[in-house]
């Protein structure tokens, strides 16, 4: 049986991912997505948590 992530827990999935990235300035979703210098599996697993945060904030909007 797995486990759902709450949001709180993605967001602090997403940090750590971008926290190895971060040199004093935020980047964009097309640095993420394309242009970065991001190793491929950060860059899949950024992907991935922004798309179950979408998912996530979609589900606790609609059972408010």
């Amino acid at each position: 049986m797995s486990k759902k992530l709450t949001l709180k827990e993605i967001q602090s999935r997403i940090d750590g991912i971008e926290g190895k990235y971060y040199k004093g300035w935020s980047n964009s979703e097309e640095w993420w997505r394309v242009t970065g210098d991001v190793h491929p599996t950060d860059r899949r697993l950024w992907t991935f948590y922004h798309g179950l945060k979408n998912k996530r904030e979609s589900e606790v909007k609609y059972d408010n």
